[in-house]
Protein backbone atom coordinates (compact mmCIF):
# COMPACT_ATOMS: atom_id res chain seq x y z
CA UNK A 1 0.00 0.00 0.00
CA UNK A 2 3.06 2.42 0.74
CA UNK A 3 4.22 2.53 -2.67
CA UNK A 4 0.69 2.94 -4.31
CA UNK A 5 0.43 6.25 -1.80
CA UNK A 6 3.77 6.89 -2.94
CA UNK A 7 2.24 6.73 -6.36
CA UNK A 8 -1.01 8.09 -6.29
CA UNK A 9 -1.38 9.67 -2.91
CA UNK A 10 -4.75 9.23 -1.22
CA UNK A 11 -6.82 10.52 -3.65
CA UNK A 12 -8.47 7.48 -4.77
CA UNK A 13 -9.81 6.53 -1.32
CA UNK A 14 -10.92 10.33 -1.11
CA UNK A 15 -13.06 9.60 -4.36
CA UNK A 16 -14.56 6.06 -3.61
CA UNK A 17 -15.62 7.44 -0.19
CA UNK A 18 -17.50 10.73 -1.73
CA UNK A 19 -19.07 8.39 -4.59
CA UNK A 20 -20.26 6.02 -2.28
CA UNK A 21 -21.67 8.30 0.43
CA UNK A 22 -23.07 10.34 -2.77
CA UNK A 23 -24.96 7.30 -3.89
CA UNK A 24 -26.29 6.56 -0.52
CA UNK A 25 -27.48 10.18 -0.31
CA UNK A 26 -29.15 10.01 -3.57
CA UNK A 27 -31.27 7.05 -2.59
CA UNK A 28 -32.32 8.47 0.96
CA UNK A 29 -32.93 12.10 -0.72
CA UNK A 30 -35.47 9.71 -3.11
CA UNK A 31 -37.52 8.86 -0.59
CA UNK A 32 -37.66 11.62 1.77
CA UNK A 33 -38.69 14.84 1.44
CA UNK A 34 -37.44 15.84 4.75
CA UNK A 35 -34.14 16.40 3.06
CA UNK A 36 -34.88 18.58 0.05
CA UNK A 37 -33.49 22.03 -0.40
CA UNK A 38 -36.82 23.18 -1.63
CA UNK A 39 -34.58 24.98 -4.75
CA UNK A 40 -36.71 25.31 -7.94
CA UNK A 41 -35.57 22.52 -10.70
CA UNK A 42 -33.65 24.84 -12.97
CA UNK A 43 -32.10 26.70 -10.01
CA UNK A 44 -30.67 23.63 -8.00
CA UNK A 45 -29.22 22.24 -10.97
CA UNK A 46 -27.98 25.47 -12.24
CA UNK A 47 -26.07 25.65 -8.53
CA UNK A 48 -24.83 22.27 -9.37
CA UNK A 49 -23.16 23.20 -12.44
CA UNK A 50 -21.21 26.24 -10.86
CA UNK A 51 -19.66 24.11 -7.91
CA UNK A 52 -18.57 22.06 -10.44
CA UNK A 53 -17.08 24.77 -12.69
CA UNK A 54 -15.23 26.04 -9.19
CA UNK A 55 -14.17 22.40 -8.72
CA UNK A 56 -12.99 21.98 -12.11
CA UNK A 57 -11.14 25.74 -12.28
CA UNK A 58 -9.19 24.85 -8.95
CA UNK A 59 -8.25 21.60 -10.14
CA UNK A 60 -6.62 22.33 -13.02
CA UNK A 61 -5.02 25.64 -11.34
CA UNK A 62 -3.43 23.05 -8.73
CA UNK A 63 -2.49 20.28 -11.32
CA UNK A 64 -0.85 23.08 -13.67
CA UNK A 65 0.45 24.40 -10.83
CA UNK A 66 2.46 21.35 -10.09
CA UNK A 67 3.85 20.65 -13.90
CA UNK A 68 6.40 18.20 -13.82
CA UNK A 69 7.73 19.42 -10.57
CA UNK A 70 6.19 16.38 -8.49
CA UNK A 71 8.46 15.11 -6.22
CA UNK A 72 11.06 17.41 -6.57
CA UNK A 73 10.50 20.14 -4.36
CA UNK A 74 8.03 20.88 -1.87
CA UNK A 75 4.85 23.10 -4.19
CA UNK A 76 4.99 26.53 -2.79
CA UNK A 77 3.24 28.46 -5.44
CA UNK A 78 -0.84 28.76 -7.06
CA UNK A 79 -2.84 27.36 -4.73
CA UNK A 80 -0.05 25.52 -2.85
CA UNK A 81 1.14 29.21 -1.56
CA UNK A 82 -2.60 29.50 0.08
CA UNK A 83 -3.23 25.90 1.33
CA UNK A 84 -1.44 22.39 1.40
CA UNK A 85 -3.95 20.77 0.21
CA UNK A 86 -5.87 22.33 -2.95
CA UNK A 87 -7.63 19.44 -4.57
CA UNK A 88 -8.58 17.88 -1.48
CA UNK A 89 -10.35 21.18 -0.28
CA UNK A 90 -11.72 21.67 -4.01
CA UNK A 91 -13.19 18.04 -4.15
CA UNK A 92 -14.83 18.32 -1.28
CA UNK A 93 -16.14 21.50 -0.94
CA UNK A 94 -17.78 21.95 -4.29
CA UNK A 95 -17.74 18.38 -4.65
CA UNK A 96 -20.42 17.90 -1.83
CA UNK A 97 -21.86 21.41 -2.50
CA UNK A 98 -22.47 20.10 -6.37
CA UNK A 99 -24.40 16.92 -5.14
CA UNK A 100 -25.99 18.65 -2.37
CA UNK A 101 -27.87 20.98 -5.31
CA UNK A 102 -27.68 18.48 -7.90
CA UNK A 103 -29.55 16.13 -6.02
CA UNK A 104 -31.38 19.09 -4.03
CA UNK A 105 -30.62 17.89 -0.57
CA UNK A 106 -29.23 19.35 2.60
CA UNK A 107 -27.50 15.56 3.19
CA UNK A 108 -23.96 16.32 1.82
CA UNK A 109 -23.34 18.72 4.58
CA UNK A 110 -23.08 16.16 7.19
CA UNK A 111 -21.25 14.18 4.55
CA UNK A 112 -18.77 16.91 3.61
CA UNK A 113 -18.05 16.98 7.31
CA UNK A 114 -17.01 13.46 7.71
CA UNK A 115 -15.06 13.54 4.10
CA UNK A 116 -12.79 16.40 6.07
CA UNK A 117 -12.38 14.26 8.95
CA UNK A 118 -11.23 11.31 6.86
CA UNK A 119 -9.46 13.16 4.66
CA UNK A 120 -6.93 14.36 7.43
CA UNK A 121 -6.17 10.88 8.34
CA UNK A 122 -5.22 10.36 5.50
CA UNK A 123 -3.29 14.03 4.95
CA UNK A 124 -1.42 12.99 7.81
CA UNK A 125 0.21 9.84 6.22
CA UNK A 126 1.19 11.92 3.13
CA UNK A 127 2.65 14.17 5.06
CA UNK A 128 4.46 12.18 7.19
CA UNK A 129 6.28 10.80 3.45
CA UNK A 130 6.89 14.66 2.56
CA UNK A 131 8.81 15.04 5.67
CA UNK A 132 10.98 11.97 5.14
CA UNK A 133 11.43 12.83 1.53
CA UNK A 134 11.96 17.18 2.01
CA UNK A 135 12.52 17.06 5.76
CA UNK A 136 12.97 20.95 6.44
CA UNK A 137 11.93 21.83 4.16
CA UNK A 138 8.55 20.50 4.08
CA UNK A 139 8.15 21.32 8.34
CA UNK A 140 9.00 25.00 7.09
CA UNK A 141 5.80 24.69 4.63
CA UNK A 142 3.91 23.44 7.00
CA UNK A 143 4.16 25.45 9.63
CA UNK A 144 3.38 28.26 7.44
CA UNK A 145 0.86 27.28 5.04
CA UNK A 146 -2.67 25.81 6.69
CA UNK A 147 -3.74 22.14 5.04
CA UNK A 148 -7.47 23.00 4.03
CA UNK A 149 -8.69 26.51 4.42
CA UNK A 150 -6.57 29.69 3.64
CA UNK A 151 -5.76 31.79 6.44
CA UNK A 152 -8.13 35.00 6.39
CA UNK A 153 -5.69 38.49 7.08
Amino acid sequence: MQHFDRLFGSGPRIHLTILSMAVLIYFIRVESTWASLGLPEGAHLTLAFCMLGAWAIIALWSLKSLGRKIGLSVMRSGPYKHVRNPLYTAEIIFGWLAVMFAFNTWLALPAMVITFYLAGHLVRYEEELMEQSFGDEWKLYKATTPPFFPKMH
